[in-house]
């Protein structure tokens, strides 16, 4: 699971994906789709948890990583 302290909305995050991968979008509905929210409050008192990134530069990191051609690293095996 991926938590920011901020919530984000989809729409904007689709379309920033798509500017920075140079393709279009599509409007979807999804007559059954909730909003909801990861309170992370706990896990930043309690274990000192800071998110380096919010969604969108999660998404510049992404395409920054897949326009790299590294390899990605092996899965860790967790089947949780």
């Amino acid at each position: 699971m991926i938590a920011m302290n901020d919530p984000f909305n989809y729409v904007e995050a689709a379309e920033h994906a798509a500017k920075r991968l140079g393709i279009d979008t599509i409007e979807l509905v999804d007559p059954v789709g909730r909003d909801f929210c990861v309170d992370t409050t706990k896990a930043r008192y309690v274990l000192g948890y800071k998110p380096q990134y919010d969604v969108f530069g999660l998404i510049d990191k992404a395409v920054e990583f897949c326009r790299s051609g590294r390899q990605r690293r092996q899965r860790s095996g967790f089947k949780g």
